[in-house]
């Protein structure tokens, strides 16, 4: 093939790659971290229980398939028991200017980066540690018995996405699941006259 032969080609293939490109706006660029706290705080309520609870259900049964027959019941009972899809879950600027997190009654205070100690009301104790890369905000808890639970929450145009993820030393594999979450609207306190 000659040299003109190639920078013909070589020119095709640019004009054609360049007109398919999408339009600059179409293009998404990840949130900054300020930006994807922004965008998370508030109240968010469980979208779908029955699909989150079908989605924690085949990620436990994925892990659970893997086990020896006698440890299947326990290890299943036990993971679906410990991961039901929380209904609510808030996220809120402290007065400190860290980030709370709630989920039922419960909560705790980390800022990006930061790794606190937590008692969690079922008495777990660890530490946790709170990221936010790529727009999206990761909480990981490194529990006393060695198991490490993942919450990783990115905001969609339809809500937010909270993919939990739990690895231990005596499961086969993770446990993953995702649950959809819709945000609540703030509600407007009126004085009263």
């Amino acid at each position: 093939m000659s040299m003109r032969a190639i920078a013909l080609s070589l020119a095709a293939f640019l004009a054609v790659t360049v007109v398919a490109l999408p339009e600059a706006s179409a293009i998404r660029v990840a949130p900054s971290a300020d930006e994807a706290i922004e965008a998370l705080l508030g109240t968010w309520r469980l979208a779908n229980r029955t699909r989150a609870v079908e989605a924690r259900d085949a990620g436990v049964e994925a892990v659970v398939q893997e086990m020896g027959l006698i440890a299947r019941p326990i290890a299943r009972r036990r993971l679906r028991r410990g991961l039901t899809p929380p209904g609510r879950l808030v996220i809120a600027r402290a007065s400190n200017g860290k980030l709370r997190f709630a989920v039922g009654d419960y909560s705790v205070t980390a800022a990006p980066g930061e790794t606190v100690a937590f008692t969690d009301p079922e008495g777990n104790s660890g530490r946790m540690r709170v990221s936010i890369r790529n727009g999206r905000l990761r909480q990981r808890f490194f529990l006393d018995d060695s198991s490490v639970l993942t919450h990783t929450i990115t905001t969609t145009r339809r809500g937010a996405r909270l993919t939990v993820r739990v690895a231990h030393d005596r499961l086969p594999s993770d446990v993953r699941y995702t649950a959809m979450y819709v945000k609540q609207p703030q509600r407007v306190r009126r004085r009263p006259r």
